[in-house]
């Protein structure tokens, strides 16, 4: 759409008008009050064809409530929208492509050039469309500001379980409108600066930027903040799936609701498990978040569920075959995934072949993925909290797999602790665990953590360090050769 008045910009000179203009603007034409610059809201009924039809998500439970409401009862409240000059060879290709029984209907909107952008009620709309309605029923906010009109939208879907998808959409339409469309910033990038209070260095010394303008930034991260009702922070963390998150996925999240009958849904959470490993410094990227995705609704994967499969399927992302049997029963992965590693190590040479020496890469797989039974039913479930005997075993198992005897080891001959991007609390867990040889409750009790907790670092750890050196010191390091002995 080609507007002739140029952005709605905060700048232009808006004012509210005196009360002789009032009495203008209650009857003046639509033309006539957008070039006046007058601020100015009135009720009107509008032809369904001015109203622009935009590619938004709709909730689709929301939507048939709606529209039987309408049946029942008519239009019960207004749609809010703002009206935008457009140019004659805009409205002329609209106005000639209507059936000659609406131009019959609306004569006077022959030279109108004026369309409406909605920022409440796409529901409301996409239902008067389906019934065939001539007309809708519009507050219509004359010389609205983009600020005003992002703020509106995004305030008027905070309740829709399509909040997420709209969100990434106008979103990226105000940094679109922003100084710093096209310096190669991303709007993330912007937002964490705000979020987190950051002097901005490395983006100063990477896109040449000034003090003045990082601070500018943050100023305008936290005004948009303001304007949609949200802090900076959460805007940020939606912000990392935005932008990472292949399109067409943004569009199927949902807000709230898990899922049923053995199908689930892509929730934020679930979602940003799956773009903390695979996003744009990812190679393939859309592919995998796509397979991922397609499994989430299939089987039902939650958040903690994908913090294994998620990084799993990184590991094995060249590997076809490996995928299918990730994907085809993620809940029951760690069996088939050992299997696969005792094949693959059969045929290597430079690994034993030993039933001693599969035995134990068993053991330490399921001690590091998996914690067996959960239960009497004798399922197996990689995401059962360990108990204390479970993180002792994982303590013994460990030990014996890098060859380390407690407190005999340096923390240069600790591979583990040459694992790139390791936290202090990791650092400080693998020296404790395998260069002190602490039990795992004392070392809990040291950090003031729980043993879950524990837990978690110590499979972050092997995570990073799976990912750093590739399958075949993966299965080095469960099944550690023998040669030199």
């Amino acid at each position: 759409m080609e507007r002739i008045s140029g952005e709605h910009s905060a700048i232009n000179l808006q004012r509210k008008p005196t009360e002789a203009e009032l009495l203008w603007l209650d009857t003046a034409p639509a033309v006539d009050i957008l070039k006046s610059n007058l601020l100015y809201n009135r009720q009107e009924v509008l032809p369904l064809f001015t109203i622009i039809k935009e590619d938004v998500e709709i909730d689709e439970k929301n939507r048939r409530d709606i529209q039987a409401g309408i049946k029942h009862r008519g239009q019960a409240s207004p749609i809010g929208v703002r009206p935008v000059l457009v140019s004659d060879e805009e409205w002329e290709s609209l106005w000639n492509s209507q059936d000659p029984e609406t131009k019959d209907l609306f004569p006077e909107y022959r030279h109108h050039h004026v369309l409406y952008e909605i920022h409440n009620g796409f529901h409301r709309r996409s239902v008067l469309e389906e019934e065939k309605a001539p007309t809708v029923e519009a507050s219509v906010w004359y010389n609205m500001s983009d600020d005003e009109f992002d703020a509106e939208r995004i305030k008027a879907s905070l309740e829709h379980t399509v909040k997420f998808s709209r969100l990434a959409t106008w979103i990226r339409d105000a940094f679109a409108r922003s100084p710093w469309a096209n310096s190669g910033l991303r709007i993330d990038q912007i937002f964490s600066l705000a979020a987190n209070d950051s002097s901005g260095r490395n983006l100063i010394n990477r896109f040449d930027l000034l003090e003045a303008d990082i601070k500018n930034m943050k100023n305008w991260a936290n005004r948009k903040a303001e304007e949609w009702e949200s802090s900076v922070g959460a805007l940020y963390q939606d912000l990392s799936i935005i932008v990472n998150l292949d399109p067409e996925l943004i569009k199927k999240i949902r807000i709230g609701g898990g899922g049923s009958r053995g199908k689930g849904v892509l929730s934020p959470a679930r979602v940003r498990e799956v773009v903390k490993v695979f996003n744009l410094d990812t190679d393939p990227c859309y592919k995998m978040q796509n397979l991922l995705c397609e499994s989430i609704i299939n089987h039902d994967l939650n958040a903690k569920d994908l913090e294994l499969v998620a990084p799993l399927t990184m590991m094995f992302k060249d590997k076809e075959e490996v995928l299918q049997m990730i994907f085809k029963d993620p809940h029951n992965i760690v069996p088939e995934y050992l299997d696969l590693l005792t094949e693959s190590e059969q045929d290597d040479p430079t690994i034993s072949n030993s039933n001693e020496d599969n035995q134990k890469t068993s053991a330490a797989g399921r001690s590091i993925f998996s914690y067996g039974s959960s239960g009497g039913n004798g399922a197996n479930h990689y995401h059962r909290n360990p108990t204390i005997e479970d993180l002792e075993a994982e303590n013994e198992v460990l030990r014996k797999r890098l060859e380390f005897n407690p407190g005999t080891a340096s923390t240069g001959e600790l591979k583990l602790l040459r694992t790139k991007n390791i936290s202090v609390d990791e650092q400080r867990l693998l020296v404790e665990l395998f260069i002190e040889g602490k039990p795992i409750r004392k070392i809990a009790e040291g950090m003031n953590v729980t043993t879950n907790k524990v837990w978690s670092l110590l499979n972050s750890v092997i995570v990073k360090f799976d990912h750093e050196n590739e399958i075949q010191q993966l299965r080095d390091f469960f099944n550690k050769s023998n040669k030199d002995e």
